[in-house]
């Protein structure tokens, strides 16, 4: 059985949508499913039009293939931790098949769910001004970039919870002992 390590991930999704839509409260009610058409209806018709043009100019599609190498580097670096036998056939081989069916082939319902939390999340003139801006020559030049921004969150991640957690746990665990409560961990 391979084992692979599920904190990475998460942390590259979330900050993908918290960079691609910003506030991420859409609700449950806000995932797409058959019926996206029908959810864009209760929506600003401007609104819709704007948040559908900024998805497209996103490309999400092309951002997680640019983004493909290091999230592959990843995968294979957490497989062969977690499963020190394994060839590094075995782990490119189930690295690119999950970031294929993880990223690539739900691109499509990443985007509709994009879509959705931008009109969930913000204004109809400020879903507008969004778009206005990822089309201005400015905004598509940042936009060209994500990829390389967002290749470097698995690493942000892992020195995150190699570094950060454990010297805040400690310090915290530290500050309790001082008030005389004995938090274990």
């Amino acid at each position: 059985m391979i084992k692979i390590s599920r904190h990475w991930l998460p942390i590259v999704v979330v900050s993908f949508f918290a960079l691609s839509a910003g506030d991420l409260t859409a609700r449950a009610d806000s995932v797409p499913d058959s019926n996206f058409e029908s959810k864009l209806q209760k929506y600003d018709p401007k609104a819709v039009s704007a948040a559908l043009r900024y998805v497209r100019n996103f490309n999400m599609n092309a951002n997680f293939r640019a983004m493909a190498p290091a999230l592959r580097q990843q995968t294979i670096a957490e497989l062969k931790g977690a499963n020190p036998a394994i060839s590094d056939s075995d782990a490119g081989e189930f690295a690119d098949d999950f970031i294929k069916r993880a990223l690539l082939d739900n691109s499509e319902t990443l985007e509709h769910l994009t879509a959705l939390m931008l009109l969930e999340a913000f204004d109809p003139d400020e879903v507008e001004a969004m778009d206005d801006f990822y089309a201005s020559p400015m905004g598509s030049r940042i936009l060209a970039k994500t990829p390389t921004y967002m290749a470097k969150l698995p690493y942000l991640a892992e020195f995150f919870q190699k570094t950060i957690v454990p010297e805040a746990l400690r310090q915290t665990q530290a500050a309790l002992k001082a008030r005389g409560k004995d938090i274990k961990i």
